[in-house]
C-alpha cells in the first residue's frame, strides 16, 4: 500500500512499517483468541489510509480527517451500515462490540 505523507509521518513517529494495518489486524485476532471470543472484521481501511474515487489519498497531508465534515465519508458510512445490516440478519450475536474510534 502506498502511504500518504500524513500516514508516513505518523508511522515514523510511532515506529510503524508500511504494514501497520495488517499488523494491527493480527494483533486484534490474537487478542480475541486470548479472550476466547469470535471476531469479525469488515475489512475497511481506516481514514488515514482511504483512497478517493480518483485514486488519491482522501486525507493526505494534514489533520483534515480529524476535523472534516462527514460528507466525504458518506460512501464508507453507507458501506459499513450495509455490511452490518446484512450481518445482523444472517448471524446471531450474543453481543457486538466495535472500536471506540470507528474510523
Amino acid at each position: 500500500m502506498l502511504l500518504s505523507d500524513r500516514a508516513r509521518k505518523l508511522h515514523s513517529i510511532c515506529g510503524l512499517g508500511d504494514d501497520a494495518m495488517i499488523v494491527r489486524k493480527q494483533e486484534d485476532l490474537k487478542a480475541m483468541k486470548v479472550l476466547g471470543v469470535e471476531s469479525m472484521h469488515l475489512n475497511e481501511w481506516e481514514a488515514l489510509y482511504r483512497i478517493n474515487a480518483d485514486g488519491l489519498h482522501r486525507y493526505g497531508g494534514d489533520n483534515s480527517f480529524l476535523t472534516d465534515n462527514l460528507t466525504s465519508e458518506k460512501d464508507i458510512m453507507n458501506c459499513v451500515e450495509n455490511k452490518l445490516r446484512i450481518l445482523a440478519t444472517t448471524i446471531k450475536f450474543d453481543s457486538v462490540f466495535i472500536p471506540l474510534g470507528l474510523g
